[in-house]
């Protein structure tokens, strides 16, 4: 019994990755991309582009989307060295 090799039981998230259209459609694909968070249980990336108008989505757009999903189980955090969201699944 002599050098086991412990194993790690976590578990390394695959993010699914999509792109996230940079007109005024964004808002409606985003809540489908978190429906589908929701409903199927599996991480997802929503990349946007370098266009898209971030600084007053993450000002007065993103703490509310973040409240209303809360609740759904959904997390939202957004990664600007990446300029993505992440969405992931709360157990």
């Amino acid at each position: 019994m002599y050098n086991q090799i412990k194993k790690k039981l976590t578990k390394n998230l695959k993010y699914k990755t999509v792109d996230l259209s940079s007109d005024y459609n964004a808002g409606v694909e985003l809540a489908k991309w978190c429906d589908y968070v929701k409903d199927n249980k599996r991480a997802v990336r929503v990349k946007t582009e370098k266009d898209w108008m971030t600084a007053e989505f993450l000002k007065w757009s993103l703490p509310e989307w973040q409240g209303i999903w809360i609740k759904k189980k959904v997390e939202i955090k957004w990664n600007a060295k990446q300029r993505s969201f992440f969405l992931t699944y709360i157990r």
